[in-house]
């Protein structure tokens, strides 16, 4: 276990974690080895809220703005635009950025990373969650009407539509997609709770279970879904989210509100008033992998037990001198078994599976 003093996580690209601190804003740690998190030596003074992930860029809910970095050197961010408002939190997907507050939200057009254009709005909402071209948006009316998960289709962002509304008995506050499954941290005057979806078709989210005196943050690892209280950290093996057993807990060596939880390098990384603590998670032997080919030889399918760490697909046409390629597709639990579909290659192909 270690720690890195002053700061909350907020995003995992690479080796490197990009965290808030009170007194300097965003910063932005080399990981390469998790136990010893090293300070890039970036500061951004202003004070960072929310922040977003894609490509080379960083997109940062501040104070007053949305401000845009460019991280192809993490190193040395250099902001490449801005979009003046207050937000709440920051969502990106292929050329769009959606921005939320309890008033409104918006979609932009980034495709020009320096210049983003105003492109679509839609409902206020405490969070949201994304999923190919729709979003999941938890509603809170209060009094007024039930809260609920509320499901939006952005095909066309200049014309937002709701596809879907499922009502909650908890307020939803956050929310979490992995896969097929969407993950909605909810409370009321009873507790805190998970709720968790099937969101396989994306306009009818399913409720398969609620996991009750949950944690107040939740992240995904392979087919482990890690939830952080105030005193200690649960592991659900949820390769059947219908029935997630209790895998694993730890009591946490912290003082201090749970911030947020983020998995990546095999590393759980929770912050709390005094800065992050990283929890290993352990050693994982890897999984034999099995390559089946379709009825058609179009596609071959790779598959590993569950339940398994977070392992991901590799593959190299050479093991003379290989130069292993990330498969980018994200793999589903498909008849008790972690599953990619993958073009059948056209040569000789190998496959290997590594640690994400």
């Amino acid at each position: 276990m270690a720690t890195i003093p002053s700061c909350l996580p907020a995003a995992i690209k690479d080796h490197y974690l990009y965290a808030f601190c009170p007194n300097s804003g965003l910063k932005i740690y080399d990981i390469s080895d998790p136990t010893n998190g090293i300070d890039v030596g970036y500061a951004d003074t202003q004070t960072c809220q929310n922040l977003a992930l894609s490509g080379n860029y960083a997109y940062v809910v501040n104070s007053s703005s949305l401000q845009i970095l460019n991280i192809s050197n993490p190193t040395d961010p250099v902001i490449a635009g801005h979009v003046d408002g207050i937000w709440t939190r920051v969502a990106v997907s292929g050329d769009y950025m959606y921005l939320v507050n309890l008033d409104a939200g918006s979609v932009y057009n980034i495709s020009d990373p320096a210049h983003p254009q105003l492109a679509g709005s839609f409902p206020a909402a405490a969070g949201i969650a994304l999923s190919g071209n729709y979003a999941y948006l938890p509603i809170v009316h209060g009094s007024t009407r039930p809260d609920g998960l509320m499901v939006c289709d952005f095909s066309n962002p200049a014309a937002v539509t709701t596809a879907a509304f499922v009502t909650m008995t908890n307020t939803p506050e956050k929310l979490l997609v992995a896969g097929n499954n969407l993950y909605a941290r909810a409370s009321d005057k009873a507790g805190i709770f998970c709720w968790i979806f099937d969101i396989s078709s994306r306009t009818n989210p399913v409720h398969l279970q609620t996991i009750w005196e949950s944690g107040l943050n939740a992240a995904v690892a392979g087919n482990y879904l890690y939830l952080s209280g105030f005193s200690h950290l649960e592991v659900y093996d949820v390769s059947n989210p219908t029935n997630p057993p209790l895998a694993g807990w730890s009591l946490f060596n912290r003082y201090g509100s749970p911030g947020e939880l983020l998995t990546g390098l095999n590393h759980a990384y929770e912050g709390a008033g005094f800065g992050i603590t990283v929890y290993s998670l352990g050693n994982p032997a890897r999984p034999e992998l099995k390559i089946e080919k379709n009825a058609s030889a179009t596609s071959a399918v790779l598959s590993w037990p569950t339940p398994a760490a977070a392992f991901i697909v590799q593959q190299t046409p050479d093991l003379t001198a290989p130069n292993w390629l990330t498969v980018t597709d994200r793999s589903l639990v498909v008849g008790g078994r972690n599953q990619i579909a993958v073009p059948a290659p056209p040569a000789r192909m190998f496959y290997r599976l590594v640690l994400e």
